[in-house]
């Protein structure tokens, strides 16, 4: 080996031994790099490709041949720093991490634990170092210095083609000095400090490490919490809301252009002593301002107007003095639905309103309907007591301040079955003393209502205005803007040449401060002008339309012509009876959907009520219609019948019953739309006016429709033909697919609704539609193909008495469902008609196929009629004349029902927990004793009300028939959610219980009945002393 090779060689193992030693020296950097934590911006990619550099070089020394021997001990040595580089290299490539690599610093972490370059790896490899800086000081450079004349190799030509490095090896071997760098020289020091140093990185590393993960599992934890706790607060708001809720509102039409500017502008009140509006709003004195008006003087209009306007907000916030202000509102509607009349649903919409501007105090109000939804999104009905409470509960809270908007109180129905006279003063004084009780210093409230003498005694004292004397006005500036300014009206009227100047005047001056009388005036001078009437006869056509509201509708009623008269009054008995059904549903009378769409009447529905009277005219029978239509199959046809009824209301209602507006927010169509809205157009049906219902619902007007109409006609028929139809061709809006359950739900309460149209035939004493009902169900069958659960048996399940027997608990996305199992039950068409108590229909079935009864698999009939419930609130009910006609037909109280779990039994209330019992074996037999002693905790526990006398009296009458059957007295039971199967009810206590304080005689029967069963059966006698407290359950 010559000379410069050999000095190439040892410059090379001295540049890896000094490199090699810096990078083991700074291990705890090489591991915070590993971590992504780098100091000084180490790239372990480039460390990697500089060892390869040196290796490279090192290997050159095996190409020497016949070396010598202390040639051989240079190679030696490379070949050692070579092998060792090899080793670095590899444990630093486990090192690296793809900088794109999601988790860095924790992935690192990973990596470098693997690679298990620890303490003792650092102290092995800076041992191999130092032996190898030894021995090429020591021995080998000492040989080179000795053996070659290093000054005239450095003046030699070919010292300049030698490497930097090996350059300055030999002028630091010239000059004597030390080789390695002196850091290299410190390295020794270092490396026995390196342990230590490393170990306190390590677990100063580590520490951050670990509170990196324990705020990112806290920071996870809070935001999952955040999700789950706004998923209650979602759940909880859509309990509170109801689908009717803004349809009153969304059907005010909104104030004509520069009407009702006064009322911010500062009128004079009628009482001179009143307070004005917007010094109302922004002082701190009465906290009720009352609008008063008649009938159509635009009470509605002008709340709706206030609401909006922004300036009410800007006047709140002087009187807020710097705090929140919060608003809410309320417009009853007793045309509407029971929500929309009643003081529940002004609450629970009130307790909607603010809870939304208030998220956060959800929890406080509802903390029981808190702990439920961590369960089951099954929510308890709503009482008037409860939703009080709640509201109670909310106002003691923070608010700031508060305003509340309600409108209408005259349109107040009431939360009772059995209704008062609205002209006595007792029937209103419930919603004034709530009004009364809800002001303070923090809350105010404004209100309207027609001027009855209850709100006159309570509110007279109060700011008010009187509506009628402040409008004429607003009736002349709507009047002219129809009349004079429109451009349409206008060209008409050039070429007629006449002045409408007159005919404006004295519409104001008849008018008397009622809105309404002038918008329908209007309209009929509108429809005047279009059919080319002079002056001479506007004016003739406005003379003869009486001041009197109600007298205007009879004159609307006589405009209609004498061909369409039959079909317009027949639409009139359809709206209405719509109307009626729809109250029946919000009531609870069918199955309940908190959260689908009750449709009073839509355009669709009235299309296809009126095609049922078009079948029956064709039909040979002209008693019914006995297989499905299939009109409307095709886009076309849906919305060219759209547009045929918007015709028919103009020339068959005359202006009476109208299409209601858009359900529209700003973002589309709301959950309150009907039917195809936002696809085709289709709306719902509603009066022009509230007084317009009202004139329709006299007994003179109905006297008169009664003349016209045939005998035969029955508007429940031809709207369960329409609910059949409109099932047939649902589907869901856009935004309500349907696997969403409100979409599902929807589509429920057509079934709902034509099945109660049914049993309202039914307890009429009418003929059973039996045809119309068997082409529901092969509807319904047909629907169900698009559905993983059988329509009838999702219709079965939103029958909750026992529900949890039928159903069972999963969980799904990190949220507890409710799943059917439909395979056990088995429901069918007749299960849901035996639910709905459809006595006639059911007799038929089974007198057609006297073997049904044995025929059906899973759960028995008779178990659907003992369970006959679809309200937790409400008692279980049952229909004896269905018990009775199924126990003839063979059914058996002690038949098999398949189950999945038991009804869950609270352990624990105060936290919301509760337990499943399994059985083994479940009958009929046990529905009945769980159904009527549930109802006995009516009197104790909000969850459910008592049995009336009359549906006592059913229930004992049922039980006899039960027992004449011999069932097995050796069962027990208990009630639901409150006790569990060792807190157990026997039969003799069960009946004790219910019936013992009401019915003493009735009950000394049914225990000797059960006596002599238990007898019969060889079972223990029960007890029937008097029952533990129910307090204590």
């Amino acid at each position: 080996m010559d000379p410069l090779t050999a000095i190439g060689l040892a410059s090379n193992i001295i540049a890896f031994v000094d490199f090699a030693g810096k990078l083991v020296s700074r291990g705890h950097e090489i591991y915070k790099s590993a971590s992504g934590a780098l100091q000084e911006n180490v790239d372990i990619n480039n460390i990697v490709t500089d060892l390869s550099l040196h290796v490279n070089k090192l290997k050159e020394a095996n190409t020497i041949t016949a070396p010598t021997q202390k040639e051989q001990q240079l190679q030696s040595l490379a070949s050692k720093c070579s092998i060792l580089a090899e080793e670095i290299s590899q444990k630093l490539k486990k090192l690296n991490v793809d900088e794109n690599a999601k988790m860095r610093g924790l992935r690192s972490i990973g990596k470098a634990f693997r690679s298990s370059w620890g303490k003792k790896d650092l102290e092995e490899m800076m041992a191999r170092l130092i032996a190898f800086r030894s021995e090429i000081q020591f021995s080998i450079l000492v040989s080179l210095k000795d053996d070659n004349d290093l000054i005239a190799i450095q003046q030699s030509e070919q010292f300049d083609h030698l490497s930097e490095q090996a350059q300055q090896l030999i002028q630091l071997l010239i000059q004597g000095q030390n080789v390695f760098e002196q850091s290299l020289a410190a390295q020794t020091t270092t490396i026995t400090n390196l342990h230590q140093t490393t170990e306190t990185n390590m677990k100063q590393h580590f520490d951050h490490s670990q509170a990196q993960v324990l705020q990112a599992i806290a920071d996870s934890q809070a935001q999952a919490q955040m999700q789950e706790n706004k998923r209650k607060e979602d759940l909880i708001l859509q309990h509170l809301s109801f689908p009717t809720l803004d349809i009153r509102y969304e059907s005010i039409d909104p104030a004509h252009a520069r009407t009702f500017n006064w009322i911010f502008e500062g009128f004079k009140p009628s009482d001179p002593n009143s307070t004005g509006f917007p010094e109302w709003l922004v002082g701190n004195g009465d906290s009720l301002f009352w609008i008063n008006g008649k009938a159509g003087s635009g009470k509605s209009t002008l709340m709706k107007y206030i609401y909006d306007d922004p300036r009410t907000r800007e006047k709140l916030s002087i009187w807020a003095g710097g705090q929140k202000v919060t608003m809410a509102s309320f417009f009853f509607w007793i045309s509407g639905n029971a929500d929309q009349c009643s003081q529940t649903g002004l609450l629970r919409s009130l307790l909607l309103h603010l809870l939304q501007q208030h998220r956060h105090l959800i929890r406080e109000v509802f903390p029981d309907l808190w702990k439920t939804v961590e369960i089951s999104a099954n929510l308890r009905a709503w009482s008037l007591s409860y939703a009080s409470g709640a509201l109670t509960q909310l106002l003691r809270r923070d608010l700031g301040k508060v305003i509340l908007f309600i409108d209408g109180l005259d349109e107040y129905h009431g939360d009772h079955s059995n209704h008062l006279d609205p002209e006595r003063p007792e029937y209103y004084r419930e919603i004034v003393n709530l009004l009364k009780s809800l002001s303070s210093n923090d809350l105010k409230i404004c209100f309207s209502s027609r001027p009855l003498l209850i709100f006159h005694n309570n509110f007279d004292r109060r700011p008010n205005l009187r509506l009628e004397d402040l409008t004429a006005n607003d009736i002349y500036t709507y009047a002219k803007d129809k009349l004079v300014d429109d451009p349409v009206v206008a060209e008409l009227r050039l070429e007629q040449d006449w002045d409408p100047s007159q005919i404006v005047s004295s519409i104001v001056e008849k008018a008397n401060g009622v809105f309404q009388w002038v918008v329908l005036v209007v309209r009929s001078l509108l429809n005047g002008i279009d059919k080319f009437d002079d002056f001479e006869k506007l004016m003739d056509r406005l003379n003869d339309i009486p001041q009197d509201l109600m007298k205007v509708f009879d004159y609307m009623l006589k405009q209609i012509e004498l061909q369409y008269r039959v079909e317009g009054f027949k639409i009139f008995a359809m709206a209405d009876q719509a109307l009626i059904m729809t109250q029946y549903q919000q009531q609870g009378r069918g199955i309940n959907f908190s959260d689908g769409r009750y449709e009073e009447l839509c355009m669709l529905g009235l299309w296809f009520g009126l095609e049922f009277e078009l079948m029956l005219e064709k039909s040979k029978t002209r008693h019914t219609v006995t297989r499905l239509s299939d009109s409307l199959s095709t886009d076309i046809d849906i919305a060219k019948a759209i547009r045929e009824v918007d015709r028919k209301l103009k020339s068959r209602c005359s202006g009476l019953l109208e299409t209601g507006p858009a359900m529209l927010t700003g973002d589309g169509y709301d959950r309150d739309n009907v039917l195809l809205e936002s696809r085709f157009g289709n709306r719902r049906l509603q009066y022009v006016h509230r007084s317009a219902k009202e004139f329709l619902d006299l007994e003179e007007t109905k006297a008169g429709f009664q003349k016209e109409i045939p005998a035969t006609y029955d508007p429940k028929t031809s709207l369960l033909w329409s609910a059949i139809q409109r099932i047939r061709i649902y589907e869901p809006e856009p935004y309500r697919s349907l696997v969403d359950g409100n979409a599902k739900n929807d589509l429920l309460c057509l079934v709902d609704s034509a099945l109660l149209l049914a049993q309202s035939i039914q307890e009429e004493g009418k003929d059973c539609p039996h045809e119309l009902l068997d082409i529901l169900d092969s509807t319904m069958h047909r629907k169900q193909s698009e559905e993983q659960i059988p329509l009838v048996t999702e219709a079965m399940l939103k029958f909750s008495s026992h529900i949890s027997r039928y159903r069972k608990l999963y969980i799904k996305d990190g949220s507890s469902e409710l799943t059917a199992i439909g395979s056990n039950s088995s429901d069918d068409f007749l299960s849901l008609a035996i639910s709905y108590g459809l006595l006639d229909y059911v007799q038929l079935k089974i007198i057609r196929d006297p073997l049904l009864l044995k025929q059906k698999k899973g759960r028995p009939y008779l178990d659907y009629a003992l369970t006959n419930n679809n309200n937790l609130l409400f008692p279980v009910t049952v229909k004896p004349m269905i018990v009775q006609m199924l126990l003839n037909a063979g059914a058996e109280p002690d038949e098999y029902c398949p189950t999945v779990y038991s009804i869950p039994e609270c352990i624990d209330r105060s936290e919301g927990r509760y337990v499943h019992f399994g059985y083994t074996t479940w009958t009929p037999w046990q529905s009945a004793l769980q159904s009527i002693l549930r109802t006995a905790a009516g009197k104790m526990n909000w969850r459910y009300l008592p049995l009336t006398p009359e549906e006592s009296q059913d229930w004992i009458l049922v039980l006899k028939d039960l027992l004449a059957r011999k069932p097995n007295v050796g069962v027990v039971t208990w009630v639901p959610f409150t006790r569990s199967p060792d807190e157990s009810y026997t039969v003799s206590e069960t009946i004790k219980t219910v019936f013992e304080e009401g019915y003493p005689e009735d009950t000394k029967l049914l225990l000797r009945m059960v006596k002599e069963l238990a007898d019969e059966q060889g079972c223990a006698l029960y007890s029937v002393e008097t029952p533990k407290n129910m307090d204590e359950w």
